[in-house]
């Protein structure tokens, strides 16, 4: 007998048909499903060359009705197969060049009753009660690794994906995140385990199926570190990587360019190296913290955090996690009391921190802290005093022990025993300057003990070396430094989140984002526009994201030049990398410390995230400020009001934007 057949091309249903054709079989096309289905089960089952006859013949027997999806052209030549076809309720798809979930698809138009059992790999199912098989059901049976599940929801699911040897565990998740589904066990119910990674296609195809997963019910509530299915596919990728550490790094790389959402610290289990401790870390929302979180991205190691629950004190961004997410294995998140520098909070950070070091099984070979906050920098030392071998690299984001104006930043160690302990474990030359400050604290423990002490610029270092006489302290310090300025987001950040903020196109924009204050702030962004205005400058506008306080409110009504400045509140991280590509130019200040100190040592955190933005940057700098010495900015001393023009006439040139004059 010749059969000739017809191909199922994807997203349709086609027949088998047979010439002459007779009764062994039935054609789909004549029997689609029509309205509503009675109760009864039906099972679809993928055939393939491996088929057991025996299950197959006997599984035939229990249900209403069977569909099989004929997976190659030699099975239908085979005695399976033809041994099938003799029954009466048998149903058949061919499958050529179409994934096993778009073949469920198909295979579903043709179902008439009212439960579906779905088998990829042979194995015997359990005949119903007809009683439990209500067509309105949401109700999915399970019994040993087989589930029978309502034939109106699977209709319901999106089986569009690509999606071949993974494709039921994609079905099992959609189930499991539709409401109302409810599970009922039936005799003996146990996990269905998954076929390892066997090769690289695999490797891909788990791949998919995560992606789908996560696309099908990714929502705000969606956690997708605790989401079951997809975590099950992330442990046989994890098997495979151990197996292949050779493909370890394409992996990754194909995780990165492909997903959006992603459970990191499923993938990243067991392989840190480093524990960082950042009091304050994303998602709370902190300068200091999200350079933390940017130096993980930058070193691009996997690593453990150490932070804080910081709820009462800062706000939330859950979109700051994306900065370092990639590369954190565990993130503990302590529970210490939240504040800038009390001896409570940091005595119990240090408790807790202590704690948590001590009954973990991992085995770390590296440290890595950053002040502000001080707690900090006095965990790790106290980590670093239980395990001495351990590599510590302290970073200082400023000064401590000094503020702004040269005032000792001040808060008191509330403990004799502990400012003892400390004398007494800092290297000799340090013990004499050991007092009840944290902040002088905080800076002895890491200049004693740190193996790497990380400055953000050359200034800050010799500034905060200036109030040690001794020599010893003073090179011992500097053979340890390291100068790294802030990290520069990668440009594909600044697109992230895609702002609705508009400017005026008319205009030449420039942007400014910080705090406005009393004594400062707001007074300097007036100065610009009137020595702008005096010089004849009429049509600018700086957008102004700042703090919009009353009192921000009543300055901004009573200035001469407020139809210049535009008020805006702060934004998220991401919006705010995406505005920044938006203005023609981004203006900064330096900190103001002309006759404060002898030598200006900070530097704004701001301007690293300003360079990867592809605008100008217009800096107003001190004097022999380390901003001033930057070439690749557009620089004016803060004080030199006649010459604001130059700057802006610089921005003119470089935007192609020329601003008529009076």
């Amino acid at each position: 007998m010749t059969k000739t057949l017809q191909k199922i091309e994807p997203y349709e249903s086609r027949v088998l048909k047979e010439k002459p054709m007779t009764n062994k079989y039935s054609i789909l096309s004549n029997l689609e499903s029509q309205g509503e289905e009675i109760p009864g089960q039906s099972l679809i089952q993928v055939l393939d060359e491996k088929t057991d006859q025996s299950i197959l013949l006997s599984n035939q027997k229990l249900v209403d009705q069977v569909i099989y999806i004929v997976t190659n052209k030699e099975i239908l030549e085979s005695e399976i197969f033809q041994n099938l076809i003799q029954s009466s309720h048998a149903r058949f798809i061919f499958q050529e060049n179409m994934n096993i979930l778009n073949s469920i698809r198909a295979a579903l138009k043709f179902v008439s009753y009212s439960y579906v059992s779905i088998q990829t790999e042979i194995s015997s199912i359990e005949q119903l009660d007809k009683e439990q098989l209500n067509p309105y059901s949401k109700i999915v049976y399970v019994c040993h690794n087989q589930a029978y599940i309502p034939t109106f929801l699977l209709k319901q699911l999106p089986l569009n994906y690509n999606l071949d040897q993974y494709a039921l565990t994609f079905v099992e998740s959609c189930l499991n995140s539709t409401a109302g589904v409810s599970v009922i066990k039936l005799k003996t119910a146990f996990a269905k385990s998954l076929n390892a990674i066997k090769h690289t296609d695999e490797v891909d195809e788990v791949l998919r199926t995560i992606e789908s997963i996560y696309k099908e019910i990714h929502h705000e509530s969606f956690d997708v570190y605790k989401h079951f299915y997809a975590n099950q596919l992330i442990d046989l990728l994890n098997n495979y990587i151990q197996t292949h550490q050779n493909e370890e790094q394409e992996i990754l790389n194909k995780i990165y360019q492909q997903f959006e959402v992603f459970n990191y610290a499923k993938i990243n289990q067991g392989k840190a190296t480093t524990l960082v401790i950042a009091y304050c870390f994303p998602p709370f929302m902190d300068t200091s913290g999200n350079v933390m979180a940017k130096r993980i991205a930058q070193e691009q190691e996997i690593c453990d955090v150490i932070s804080n629950d910081m709820s009462r004190i800062r706000s939330k961004d859950l979109k700051l996690t994306k900065i370092s997410e990639k590369y954190i294995d565990a993130h503990y998140l302590l529970k210490a009391k939240q504040a800038f520098s009390s001896w409570e909070s940091i005595e119990g950070f240090m408790d807790e921190g202590l704690d948590m070091f001590n009954n973990t099984t991992k085995s770390y070979q590296t440290i890595y802290s950053r002040a502000m906050f001080p707690q900090s920098h006095f965990l790790a030392y106290e980590i670093k005093l239980t395990e001495p071998t351990l590599n510590w690299r302290a970073e200082f984001s400023d000064p401590l022990h000094s503020t702004v104006t040269s005032e000792v930043r001040y808060s008191p160690i509330k403990d004799e025993a502990y400012i003892e302990r400390i004398k007494q474990t800092l290297k000799p030359e340090y013990r004499e300057l050991v007092d009840d400050n944290v902040f002088n604290c905080c800076e002895l423990m890491a200049f004693s003990h740190a193996d790497e002490l990380i400055f953000t610029n050359a200034h800050q270092l010799e500034y905060m070396l200036e109030r040690f006489e001794s020599d010893v302290i003073r090179n011992s310090v500097k053979e340890r430094a390291i100068i790294s300025r802030h990290p520069t987001p990668n440009s594909h950040e600044y697109y992230q989140y895609i702002t609705a903020y508009e400017v005026f196109p008319e205009m030449v924009n420039l942007g400014y984002f910080g705090n406005f204050y009393s004594t400062r702030g707001f007074r300097e962004i007036e100065l610009l526009c009137k020595y702008l205005t005096h010089k004849g400058v009429e049509n600018f506008r700086i957008h102004c994201f700042t703090n919009i306080t009353k009192q921000v409110r009543l300055m901004h009504q009573r200035s001469d030049f407020r139809k210049y400045i535009k008020l805006a509140p702060y934004v998220g991280y991401y919006e705010f990398l995406n505005i920044t590509t938006q203005f023609d130019a981004l203006i900064l200040y330096d900190a103001h410390t002309k006759g404060i100190k002898n030598v200006n040592p900070y530097i704004p955190s701001k301007l690293s995230d300003y360079k990867g933005s592809g605008s100008n940057i217009w800096a107003f700098v001190e004097k022999d400020s380390v901003m001033s010495k930057d070439n690749n900015i557009i620089k004016t001393e803060v004080t030199d009001y006649e010459h604001f023009i130059d700057g802006f006439r610089k921005i003119e040139n470089n935007i192609n934007k020329r601003i008529p004059t009076n």
